[in-house]
């Protein structure tokens, strides 16, 4: 899995989330740790990386199947 932060600008407004991915021989997924309410308010607009990295982390366990 690797995670790294996903950022868009728009004037001088800036919005950074962590973004987090994994692809094996069974199983692909994104997960990203937007919070639209927090960033309309001008909060960071996201999680921690280590919270959505432990979420996806925890998808990823969910969804794997035997190949």
């Amino acid at each position: 899995m690797r995670c790294r932060t996903a950022s868009v600008s728009e004037d001088d407004d800036k919005l950074e989330t962590p973004v987090c991915g994994w692809a094996d021989h069974s199983t692909y997924g994104v997960v990203n740790g937007l919070d639209l309410a927090a960033a309309e308010k001008g909060g960071s607009g996201g999680l921690s990386t280590d919270d959505v990295a432990s979420f996806a982390a925890e998808l990823r366990s969910a969804a794997r199947v035997k190949a």
